[in-house]
């Protein structure tokens, strides 16, 4: 696709994710920055901008300033059914030296003052740090719960074909149902497609789990052409772009979601990397604790109250100061 279709459709709100990125990466190319689509923008939403016999010579004149021939042959299509008498402004056929010359030759163009916000980026993102939580809702009724330390980006408006998000970090989704738009979600290597479904997916370096909790899913890998399907209850996977078994999983991994935090034989360190992410603190320990594993379940507990619980068990103190916590040796 041509970058002056990629603008019009950009126009109209009709990108999905893939044609976002290489829309930016195309406007880039011809020196178009955020400014020049700004003012693209604002020029096609201008209702002072009708077509008339005038702006009619004005983008003959484009095209004699431009001189090239295989835009003069698109001339003749750049009106299509008009909108209410309103011109058409930038159609398919204007190619982006239209819209540059817009912007560049015509000084009272490039003058018009406007009270305008900044425009929204193409795509949209949302981001976690350690001890936070977010919940996401997308235009088409899609509900996305991100873990702490996650992120997700996806276009303002769904394309009329699909739904594509991408991921880094973990979450759970709840897709609204739409069998004429498959939802997926890109994270590494991986993607699931699901209709309408529940699903969590988290993803670390080299790997990546995906826990299907109604509906149906498959999973596709970059490295495999062959998908896997997962019913409620299972999970399967990725490692470096291979597929493990697939397998029923515990309630214990999808628990955050719940905002349940579940040990099940941790090991120290596990057990502090663990509340460093879950409550965004540092933890350093002072003090050598000896090898020690814990299992246990708190629901919405403060820290305070989850060290009381874990230090009792495996006989340490602590210290907490802001966002400083230290572990240390009980005294005998």
């Amino acid at each position: 696709m041509d970058i002056d279709e990629l603008i019009y459709k950009y126009l109209r709100g009709n990108l999905n994710l893939e044609e976002q990125h290489r829309l930016k990466n195309l406007l880039g190319q011809e020196n178009i920055d955020s400014e020049g689509l700004r003012k693209i923008e604002l020029f096609w939403k201008d209702p002072k901008n009708k077509y008339t016999n005038e702006s009619e010579e004005v983008y003959k004149d484009i095209f004699r300033k431009i001189d090239d021939s295989q835009k003069k042959e698109m001339l003749d299509r750049r009106f299509v059914q008009s909108r209410r008498n309103t011109f058409r402004y930038i159609s398919i056929a204007a190619t982006v030296s239209i819209l540059v010359a817009l912007i560049y030759l015509f000084p009272e163009f490039n003058k018009k003052e406007h009270v305008i916000s900044d425009l929204p980026p193409i795509t949209e993102a949302r981001k976690t740090l350690a001890g936070q939580k977010l919940q996401v809702h997308l235009r088409d009724g899609s509900k996305v719960k991100l873990n702490a330390e996650s992120s997700i980006e996806f276009p303002k408006y769904f394309s009329d074909s699909s739904r594509v998000v991408t991921l880094i970090g973990e979450a759970y989704f709840e897709v609204a149902e739409d069998a004429t738009k498959p939802f997926r979600v890109v994270v590494g290597n991986v993607v699931v497609q699901a209709l309408g479904t529940s699903f969590s997916i988290k993803s670390e370096p080299g790997t990546t789990k995906v826990f299907l909790t109604s509906g149906k899913v498959s999973v596709t890998s970059a490295k495999i052409d062959e998908a896997v399907i997962l019913a409620p209850g299972e999970m399967v996977e990725e490692n470096n772009g291979f597929f493990d078994n697939v397998n029923a999983f515990d309630y214990a991994d999808i628990a955050w979601i719940d905002n349940i935090l579940i040990f099940q034989d941790a090991s120290s360190s596990q057990v502090f990397q663990k509340l460093e992410k879950w409550y965004g603190v540092d933890i350093h320990v002072k003090d050598e604790l000896g090898r020690w594993s814990f299992s246990g379940q708190f629901e919405n507990e403060p820290l305070k109250e989850v060290l009381i619980g874990i230090g009792h068990s495996e006989e340490f103190d602590f210290e907490i100061q802001n966002k400083e916590v230290v572990i240390k040796k009980q005294p005998k």
